[in-house]
């Protein structure tokens, strides 16, 4: 774990808590509350030693950010890893780390990529957002923007595991969404704090 960090350190940059916290590319969540990789590794080691994880599977972490997430498990357990971020400045820096690590040897063998846009489907709108979530209050911006799974080729039932961090209190309409529209076998793996997977 600690190899691909740094390697992803080397083409990152400064973390974010360097940055100037008046940047408006980066919400003051992504400086305070980093999901922990090693953490998601070890869960994922689990789920390797029971037999769940899918040599060469698909892998999405819904607000991938700086790639991180996807970056690791692409990395350490030969999955193909995608992320997809709402924030274009970051998907960028994500895609940038990629390559980097791609010319070091990473990801020979699967795909690894973070996308802009809509963690949502392709046929999801602002009115199935307010629908699922019973409210029409904070809808937040990503639901309007882009979709990426056409930029995949990939639909959100393609994917043996989904990560995402519950980074707002309106957890369900993402909830609603996986139960919908994942396979029936997909593992949805969420942080409860920076300190646990469930």
């Amino acid at each position: 774990l600690q190899e691909v960090v740094n390697s992803f350190d080397k083409y990152a940059g400064p973390c974010l808590t360097d940055r100037n916290s008046r940047d408006p590319e980066f919400h003051s969540f992504y400086t305070t509350q980093q999901t922990n990789p090693r953490i998601l590794v070890e869960s994922l080691e689990l789920i390797q030693h029971i037999g769940l994880l899918k040599k060469s599977g698909n892998f999405l972490d819904l607000g991938a950010f700086r790639g991180l997430i996807p970056i690791v498990v692409g990395a350490m357990f030969g999955l193909n890893a995608y992320g997809i971020e709402a924030r274009p400045g970051a998907v960028s820096l994500a895609n940038k780390v990629i390559e980097g690590m791609k010319n070091e040897g990473y990801f020979s063998e699967t795909n690894c990529g973070v996308y802009l846009g809509n963690f949502f489907p392709n046929d999801f709108d602002v009115s199935t957002y307010i629908k699922w979530s019973g409210s029409e209050k904070n809808i937040p911006s990503f639901v309007k923007s882009r979709n990426p799974y056409n930029q995949m080729g990939l639909e959100l039932n393609d994917f043996d595991i989904v990560f995402f961090y519950q980074y707002n209190n309106n957890i369900v309409p993402i909830l609603t969404m996986l139960a919908q529209r994942c396979k029936k076998d997909a593992l949805i793996l969420i942080p409860d704090k920076i300190d646990s997977i469930h």
